[in-house]
C-alpha cells in the first residue's frame, strides 16, 4: 500500500488541530472575562467564525481518514484480506 496519503493526512490533521487550538484560544479570549474584552472583541467576525469551523471540519475529516486507514491496515494484517469499503 502507498502510504503517502496517510502521511499527508497525518500532517494535515496535526497542523489543523494546532491551528484550531490557536483559533479556539482566540475565540475564548473574546469572552466577557477574556483578554480581548473590548467593545468590538477579537475573533468575533464572520471570517474568524468561518476559519474556525473550516479548521475544525478539516481536522475531523483528516483524523477520521487516518483512523480508517489504520483500522483497515490492521484488519488486513490480522485477517489477510481488505475491508470491503477500503478497496
Amino acid at each position: 500500500m502507498d502510504y503517502s496519503y496517510l502521511v499527508i493526512s497525518s500532517i494535515v490533521a496535526t497542523i489543523t488541530w494546532f491551528t484550531f487550538s490557536t483559533l479556539n484560544t482566540l475565540d475564548n479570549a473574546s469572552k466577557p472575562d477574556g483578554c480581548c474584552s473590548t467593545p468590538e472583541g477579537c475573533g468575533n467576525h464572520q471570517v474568524d467564525a468561518m476559519v474556525w469551523w473550516a479548521h475544525l471540519g478539516i481536522a475531523i475529516l483528516s483524523t477520521l481518514y487516518v483512523l480508517l486507514v489504520v483500522i483497515s491496515e490492521a484488519y488486513r494484517m490480522y485477517y489477510g484480506k481488505k475491508l470491503g469499503f477500503m478497496m
